[in-house]
């Protein structure tokens, strides 16, 4: 009996513990599971700010055409009309705070000033306007440079509203 339990012994001491290669593979997968969790946290950063761009320029649309609701007869006009090639216009809007207010082509050009002034908040933002007064439509673009943006869809907001 002392035979088979000496055995018996010698075969459990083997067997008890890691071993260095199971050590080792243990530690590759953690470092694979790592990386892993690293990449898919880097996508979320990049999704997120991506996210705040994209919602700071929808919030940049709907505030031009706001405004072109206010000052609706000139908008219908197609005073407020602006392309992307257009310079910002120049001018001056300190008649929307003074006394006695703005005439409604004064508040074309302060509004105007104002929503491209807007839009340099987003990088290199730039913003064009088309009205189509036949359906009461505005088409406002909005467009700013993204890192990490393929198509360049990606990087422009287009909004359709009724003035």
């Amino acid at each position: 009996m002392k035979i088979k339990s000496e055995i018996n012994l010698k075969f459990v001491k083997r067997l008890s513990g890691f071993s260095l290669i199971e050590v080792l593979v243990a530690l590759f997968v953690l470092s694979v599971g790592l990386l892993g969790f690293a990449g898919l946290q880097a996508t979320t950063v990049r999704s997120t700010q991506y996210a705040e761009v994209r919602s700071q320029a929808t919030v940049m649309a709907q505030d031009i055409v706001e405004r072109m609701r206010v000052n609706r007869a000139r908008a219908l006009a197609g005073d407020y009309d602006l392309a992307l090639s257009d310079a910002t216009p120049t001018g001056s809007t300190s008649c929307i705070v003074s006394s006695g207010g703005c005439s409604l082509a004064q508040l074309v050009v302060a509004d105007q000033i104002e929503w491209r002034t807007l839009l340099t908040g987003l990088p290199n933002g730039n913003g064009s306007i088309v009205v189509d007064a036949a359906n009461n439509l505005a088409t406002i673009v909005v467009q700013w440079d993204q890192q990490d943006v393929v198509d360049a869809n990606e990087s422009t907001l287009t909004l359709v509203a009724g003035i």
